[in-house]
């Protein structure tokens, strides 16, 4: 088997077993172990379970059960764009001069900087914890300078969570409280117009005084803290937007791709994970001498 396992109240993620082994992964004994989001391509026997465990789908890219929304943008036509979690939020596209496109992996969505946005056809109760991915081709810090990642709430910017580009090539946000908002940014120049970047952010609410964690390309980022809040924080549904806030005023202006929403904080290991596959986030040969 590629990934034989012995034991109980594990977690199985992030695992891919491509070598044609009978069996992709074999739990022999154990109970109450977690297995998602692992690939087990190309095995005759994809998973064996001789436990008592926790599998939402045997074989193929098993889906995070902690995903709360996952557009791909791959569908290459049309003006519905699929969650792929198990949610099924499916976005409604108003192109404006917009467009499908290649994206960083597979397709992707063309944002042209003044009316195109992709909206979730029904609403999401805001997450209490959270994370937001995606990978981002900027092409200018888009309309007003306020290029809109991810928009959740409605269009007032002192009642919305936002996730964005910002003046200064930076990259902002922020999570509304009954009081105040929770508001950070990264420093000057942290990101780079026409170029693919993986952006991230996480955030928990259990106290008023937690900040957030902002990522580059897998990188934790050095942020700038203006929060103002107090009370609780805000968690009513509402529509869930990609590229733009509803009234479409401020509109991101290039290439959106794997947007994902988890309700929960993932780890500095995970984001970097899931930015490079594995791969060092830094590598130094000392070969010089």
């Amino acid at each position: 088997a590629g990934l034989l396992v012995y034991g109980s109240d594990n977690i199985f993620s992030n695992n891919f077993v491509l070598n044609n082994n009978e069996t992709g992964m074999h739990i022999v004994e154990g109970s109450d172990n977690l297995v998602y989001n692992n690939f087990f391509g190309d095995n005759k026997i994809n998973a064996k379970d001789d436990g008592t465990n926790f599998w939402n789908v045997t074989k193929g890219m098993v889906i995070d059960p902690y995903l709360v929304g996952y557009w791909k943008f791959d569908e290459g036509t049309g003006t519905t764009a699929y969650d792929t979690s198990t949610n099924d939020k499916t976005g409604t596209i108003t192109a404006g001069n917009g467009g499908w496109t290649s994206g960083k992996i597979g397709g992707a969505y063309n944002f042209d900087g003044a009316s195109t946005k992709i909206q979730s056809s029904s609403t999401f109760a805001i997450p209490s914890q959270m994370t937001f991915e995606a990978w981002i081709y900027p092409k200018s810090l888009g309309e007003l300078s306020l290029g809109t990642v991810v928009w959740l709430g409605p269009d007032n910017g002192d009642g919305s969570h936002r996730f964005r580009v910002n003046t200064n090539n930076i990259v902002s946000f922020q999570v509304v409280w009954s009081t105040g908002a929770v508001s950070d940014v990264t420093q000057t120049n942290s990101i780079t117009l026409n170029t693919w970047q993986h952006v991230a952010a996480t955030y928990n609410n259990s106290s008023a005084s937690n900040r957030p964690v902002v990522y580059i390309n897998g990188r934790q980022q050095t942020l700038t803290d203006s929060s103002n809040n107090s009370g609780t924080i805000s968690l009513s549904a509402n529509n869930w937007l990609v590229g733009n806030r509803s009234d479409s005023q401020l509109t991101f202006n290039g290439v959106i791709d794997q947007v994902r929403v988890f309700d929960y904080v993932r780890t500095p290991a995970q984001i970097a994970w899931d930015y490079n596959h594995g791969s060092p986030l830094a590598y130094w040969k000392m070969d010089e001498a």
